[in-house]
């Protein structure tokens, strides 16, 4: 929809331990988008089979990315801890901090966060940057309930309407992908 891929967040929990509360999930990961970009082709002629292989591999990726995360082994609070540790010290930044990828990384352009819930809703929280989308979301048995938000003045140009569309049809295509590559129903881990 923009051309390219932004950084994501995706809230992990680290609730399992002492006064744990959040980890990074980078969902924009590598398989991710060779998947996305394979399935948005203008004229594919990617045989369906080797685009499920793709979102299989990007789905394992994923749920890797995810565990590492939610097991306290993710990168985000360690660099924050690092960089509050030189602030509260008084110490010099290090250069990291400054560095355009360091800075890319953590310029949130998508904030999402699952919400699941056995009941038909779904919260709402603001994106992270001015020029971005918020996108909470509560996974269903048949459907996935979200919420899109973005800020109505903005730079960006965002626009809460097409990308509801782009979700809807990725959500739609993915889907008959996976009908035609599987046997049995695929059933949520939740």
């Amino acid at each position: 929809m923009h051309g390219k891929c932004g950084a994501t967040y995706e809230s992990g929990s680290l609730r399992r331990y002492h006064l744990g509360r959040t980890e990074t999930i980078r969902s924009c990961t590598l398989e991710a988008q060779i998947f996305a970009r394979t399935m948005s082709e203008e004229h594919n002629e990617t045989a369906n089979n080797t685009k499920y292989d793709l979102f299989l591999n990007a789905m394992k990726a994923h749920r890797q990315y995810t565990n590492d995360a939610i097991n306290a082994k993710g990168i985000d609070r360690h660099l924050l801890g690092l960089r509050l540790i030189a602030m509260e010290n008084n110490l010099p930044k290090p250069a990291l901090f400054d560095h355009i990828s360091y800075k890319r990384a953590m310029r949130y352009t998508l904030s999402t966060s699952q919400v699941a819930a056995k009941h038909d809703c779904v919260m709402i929280f603001g994106p992270a940057v001015d020029d971005g989308y918020g996108c909470c979301y509560n996974p269903r048995r048949d459907s996935i309930n979200y919420m899109i938000t973005a800020f109505k003045i903005n730079n960006g140009g965002t626009d809460v309407k097409e990308f509801s569309n782009h979700l809807d049809r990725s959500l739609t295509d993915i889907r008959k992908l996976i009908e035609l590559n599987t046997t049995k129903t695929m059933k949520s881990k939740l």
